[in-house]
């Protein structure tokens, strides 16, 4: 909820195309290409999000349902075709060798939408953005 009585949900597929870039490998930052217990990485991506969202009131009672007949939704309440945006996936990660068979990884990774309806309220600022951070204990079957 904001600070405005407004609450949002919303269903979404993302699908993207990605790169990793390994930043232990570019010679610059690692000039001796000394293999190090950490290392990190950079990933940059561009893909497409389909999704529907539904803005409620949270000062009426029952929440009041804002933006039937947008966003992904008849005015009936029934679903329409999703809306379909860019979207930009830009994060950074860090990876630590604790063994040869053992990794922890942490990642976190920024998306850019190029519209501002995935949270049900267009401020005019033409993005939404929301992120996913990931912790990971990596074990290596040999």
């Amino acid at each position: 909820a904001d600070g405005l009585g407004r609450k949002f949900t919303s269903a979404f597929l993302e699908y993207n195309l990605a790169t990793v870039i390994k930043l232990s490998k570019i010679p610059a930052l690692n000039p001796k290409n000394v293999v190090k217990k950490y290392s990190f990485n950079a990933t940059l991506g561009l893909g497409m999000i389909n999704f529907r969202t539904k803005l409620y009131d949270l000062y009426s009672k029952p929440s009041a349902w804002l933006t039937a007949g947008q966003y992904g939704y008849k005015a009936n309440g029934s679903q329409d075709d999703a809306i379909k945006e860019i979207v930009i996936p830009i994060g950074i990660g860090m990876k630590y060798t604790l063994n040869e068979n053992l990794d922890l990884n942490f990642s976190y990774v920024m998306r850019i939408t190029n519209t501002d309806k995935l949270d049900g309220y267009d401020n005019k600022s033409g993005t939404d953005k929301y992120s996913y951070t990931s912790f990971a204990i990596v074990y290596k079957i040999k």
